[in-house]
């Protein structure tokens, strides 16, 4: 069941903000956009808490598994967010072939799956 909020806020035709209802989803949706910026920002990933965040929002909505992969350099800053594989409802396959050409894809130095 979906709620409804009435806390967005949305340029009208005329370039003013109003409020106007929003889903969960579109909430959901909107907070991963918001995290995956701060995480493509630059910044280095200092506590595990951070990207736990990022990948939670990212498949709250999804009905199947993914594989999925974040590429990060040195510093462990992110170069790339990756979704390698998906599957059905309960479980996906992995290749590690295509895992290991998408690290030297991005010339990461460090990974997070």
């Amino acid at each position: 069941m979906q709620e409804i909020h009435n806390v967005g806020f949305a340029k009208d035709e005329q370039g003013y903000y109003t409020t106007r209802q929003v889903r969960d989803d579109e909430i959901i949706q909107l907070s991963t956009l918001i995290i995956g910026q701060r995480l493509l920002s630059g910044e280095p990933l200092q506590i595990p808490r951070d990207s736990a965040r990022y990948l939670q929002h990212r498949t709250a909505l999804l009905e199947h598994e993914v594989f999925g992969m974040i590429w990060l350099d040195t510093r462990h800053r992110v170069i790339a967010v990756e979704e390698l594989f998906r599957g059905t409802n309960n479980g996906t396959a992995v290749y590690p072939r295509e895992v290991i050409k998408s690290c030297l894809t991005h010339n990461a130095s460090a990974a997070i799956a």
